[in-house]
């Protein structure tokens, strides 16, 4: 192989490489959010003082207004307390739903508190309408204590986190999938062609690569086989000629793996 092609190679080695690094802990920092929220369960809601946060759930039976919503629990000094504040539609299903916050005041006492949305009429409890708010002293302590492990050593939300690096990690694999088709393109174009089967013989091995009959090989024809890298594995000669592919005889003493380049003697120098 000619130079280019083994800068292209090279190139391409280290696309994929970065490209299966960033996607591996894309999936890793998804993994870790998942499993942490499994864990916390869905109604759980962690926060330290003056804090505020989000919350919502399913219109509880019989109510059409959220000023007919009845809120259980909480802290009787007022420093925890949850407030309905509007309806929407659900994304999936367009089922009522409502929104609103947890608040949290400036002083109140650490620990967990239980706080229950239900309807005035007495039917049974939803227990998708039962929260469980955790508050910490600060918020180093909450993150120390927090399920995931992306949050506790970095201090960052993982399913942001993978977020943000799947866009990079995708960048490297269409990078990688484009040096794949400029590199084969380049072999084409110097009479080479990539060993894609290698079948065991009794006296060495039998391989297939990529080149067809129209580059100009014959049969008897001696080639050179190198690594991708562009050094030099040994040689082997061709026994048949096909449209789309060319099989060689090589000698058992030749280290030929599949992945290796066969290029004809004249390509080659």
């Amino acid at each position: 192989m000619m130079q280019r092609s083994v800068t292209i190679a090279r190139a391409q080695w280290f696309s994929s490489r970065i490209a299966m690094v960033l996607l591996a802990l894309s999936l890793l920092s998804l993994a870790d959010g998942l499993l942490a929220q499994m864990q916390r369960g869905v109604n759980r809601i962690d926060g330290i003082p003056g804090g505020v946060y989000s919350v919502s759930g399913p219109m509880p039976p019989n109510t059409e207004r959220v000023e007919e919503f009845v809120v259980d629990g909480g802290s009787r000094d007022g420093q925890v307390v949850l407030q309905p504040q509007a309806l929407y539609s659900g994304y999936w299903f367009g089922g009522g739903m409502w929104r609103g916050e947890v608040k949290l005041g400036d002083v109140p006492t650490v620990g967990n508190y239980v706080i229950s949305v239900r309807d005035p009429y007495g039917e049974k409890q939803n227990p998708a309408l039962v929260f469980e708010v955790v508050v910490w002293p600060d918020a180093e302590t909450m993150r120390a204590a927090s399920f995931s492990r992306i949050e506790r050593w970095l201090d960052r939300d993982p399913f942001v986190t993978a977020a943000c690096i799947l866009p990079f990690g995708l960048f490297a694999a269409l990078v990688d999938f484009l040096l794949g088709h400029l590199w084969a393109r380049r072999l084409r174009e110097e009479g080479c062609g990539e060993i894609y089967k290698l079948k065991p013989t009794g006296d060495g091995f039998e391989a297939t690569c990529e080149i067809g009959r129209a580059m100009g090989v014959s049969s008897g024809m001696a080639c050179r086989i190198m690594r991708r890298d562009g050094s030099l594995v040994g040689d082997g000669v061709v026994r048949e000629i096909h449209r789309d592919d060319t099989v060689l005889v090589i000698d058992a003493s030749v280290p030929v793996r599949v992945g290796d380049v066969v290029c004809a003697q004249a390509a080659a120098c």
